[in-house]
């Protein structure tokens, strides 16, 4: 082998090991994401203007517990009663590096409107375990635990609901699209399926460069974690969701596009609704209009959900 012939074998070497090694990064960032703990998610709500309502949350009556996941680690979870009769139970799928703290601003409406809480971290968050954030392959499985748990401890006699914000959302529609067995669904701002918004997220931060590594990063992920980003779709899963479906997202959305929101109120069959906040940022849109959004949920359910026989209250 000549010199120049060694040269070219060594630099396509070098770019091999180099692409190589990058994927390596991305895909343990991936499903190694850092999450924040309990104290720095009230700081960041704080200064979001979001902490009120944690005043609200500890003074109610709530009970604390683990469930089961099926594959083998403990979910923490607290129950949140209503105080008289109920209209039904809502469960609440919080996002990505955070924990059950931020589901409680979702919850108060709730509980403001009759409906018991159920609040829980997932796999890798808060006080749960699990080893990798898979943002739905695994964690669909676990909020079937949830809801299988709470129909047999707690009932969800009346309406049974689930709210998901961002990597919740789209825990809630794989969910959903698995198994259909709560009576409604409130989704803020979800993802089509996570290679979408990875892809995305590569392109905003590094633009085009990095692309060609989502292959290597795929099979890295599931090697390492056991499952394939390309299952986890959400786009799909929303076409088996017989149940209404309300799809919130902030038109300022540069995070997760305020477009993968309304491809998937698209692709859901009826009954669907949407809601687009004027200005909401990722995961703001509450915060951004909170009439707005209170108006949008009450609506939904009085159009699609309270009018429809379902179980018998509390």
């Amino acid at each position: 082998m000549n010199g120049p012939l060694y040269a070219v074998v060594g630099v396509i070497a070098a770019f091999l090991l180099i692409l190589t090694a990058i994927s390596l990064y991305f895909a343990n960032k991936v499903i190694n994401i850092r999450v924040s703990s309990d104290r720095a998610i009230l700081d960041h709500m704080r200064e979001m203007g979001e902490v009120s309502g944690i005043g609200w949350y500890e003074q109610l009556e709530k009970e604390a517990f683990y469930i089961k996941s099926p594959f083998g680690y403990s979910l923490y979870a607290e129950y949140i009663p209503v105080k008289g009769p109920s209209a039904g139970t809502v469960v609440f799928s919080h996002g990505v590096t955070v924990s059950h703290l931020t589901s409680v601003k979702y919850a108060r409406l709730f509980y403001d409107i009759g409906y018991n809480c159920l609040i829980y971290d997932h796999r890798r968050h808060g006080s749960s375990g699990g080893r990798h954030t898979s943002y739905g392959h695994y964690e669909k499985h676990d909020l079937k635990a949830v809801v299988d748990w709470l129909e047999e401890n707690k009932g969800f006699k009346g309406r049974l609901g689930i709210h998901g914000e961002s990597m919740g959302s789209a825990i809630t529609l794989l969910y959903a699209g698995m198994e259909d067995k709560a009576d409604f669904y409130v989704v803020d701002c979800p993802y089509t399926r996570i290679r979408d918004q990875l892809l995305y997220r590569l392109k905003v931060e590094y633009g085009t460069l990095l692309l060609p590594i989502m292959g290597m990063v795929r099979h890295i992920i599931r090697l390492w974690a056991g499952f394939d980003i390309n299952d986890v779709d959400c786009l799909e899963a929303v076409k088996n969701i017989e149940k209404p479906v309300l799809f919130i997202h902030g038109d300022a959305d540069d995070y997760v596009p305020t477009a993968m929101g309304i491809a998937l109120h698209e692709a859901k069959p009826e009954p669907k609704a949407v809601c687009l906040v004027p200005g909401a940022g990722h995961a703001r849109a509450l915060a951004a209009d909170p009439e707005g959004y209170r108006k949008a949920l009450v609506d939904f359910l009085e159009q699609y959900v309270t009018q429809e026989p379902g179980r018998a209250a509390t």
